[in-house]
């Protein structure tokens, strides 16, 4: 499989990997000349991240300790893609934070986010979730990288 693919995704898989730095050595070898890697995986400086660092009985998506190994932020996925030969070409957060922090807040405490609160912030989510995401606090990183 040397030299030929011209992309290779990692789509929700690198957060399930032990070692992750093998990996990406494999997909640099298997990647033709400047072929790309396409990863998204949990962002852990996102808003819902810290959310779920801070209340621990809502912990899942992003903070699965029997699900996702490993947790990234932009950071250490810089790291990781220097370390193993690829340049980023383009990264950015995108997620559903305020409306899943919400659905926790209402689970746990339901008189703090009534029925007009919730459904505020739903009918205005993709605005909401925009600021977010620009800020770089999105549940998810998306990231593009070449082989160099």
């Amino acid at each position: 499989f040397k030299n030929r693919f011209d992309v290779i995704t990692l789509w929700g898989v690198i957060e399930h990997i032990k070692e992750p730095i093998p990996i990406m050595k494999l997909c640099h070898e298997y990647l033709k000349k400047n072929g790309m890697v396409v990863i998204e995986t949990h962002n852990l400086d996102s808003l819902i991240a810290n959310y779920q660092i801070q209340n621990q009985a809502c912990i899942d998506r992003i903070m699965e300790g029997d699900k996702h190994i490993l947790n990234f932020n932009i950071k250490t996925l810089r790291y990781l893609f220097e370390k193993t030969g690829f340049d980023i070409t383009y990264w950015d957060t995108l997620g559903l934070d305020i409306v899943t922090i919400l659905r926790y807040i209402r689970q746990s405490n339901p008189e703090i986010v009534n029925d007009a609160i919730f459904h505020h912030f739903e009918k205005y989510a993709d605005e909401h979730q925009k600021t977010i995401d620009d800020l770089n606090l999105g549940d998810h990183i998306r990231l593009f990288a070449l082989k160099n």
